[in-house]
């Protein structure tokens, strides 16, 4: 799977650097004027743009990403369980997790991370 994910609204924009450090290119829906799309919306509008997986820390992507991964079969969703916190604070929990449990994550799938 190619390395070009999409951060979701609520995924703290500073998770970019440390995504970078293992290879994978982030861009935040915030940056590209898609902070205000719903869910399948964003789902659409994500793989037009090239991207491969969505991170995102919204609960209620689960019920729709079912449904919009099945549209979707190339696309990933992974929905990040870290408690949400101030900008660096939130990315150094982040770095923490994908140390010990680097995100895999698989096309046509939602995976819950970290397990």
């Amino acid at each position: 799977m190619d390395r070009m994910w999409l951060l979701d609204a609520n995924i703290s924009h500073h998770v970019r650097s440390v995504l970078a450090a293992v290879g994978v290119e982030a861009k935040t829906a915030q940056e590209l004027g898609w902070a205000e799309l719903r869910n399948g919306e964003l789902e659409a509008e994500a793989v037009r743009g090239g991207f491969t997986c969505l991170l995102t820390q919204d609960v209620l992507f689960v019920e729709s990403a079912a449904k919009s991964l099945k549209v979707h079969p190339s696309f990933a969703v992974v929905l990040v369980k870290i408690k949400q916190q101030r900008g660096r604070t939130y990315r150094d929990a982040f770095r923490q997790h994908l140390a010990s449990s680097p995100i895999q994550p698989i096309a046509g799938q939602l995976l819950l991370w970290p397990p």
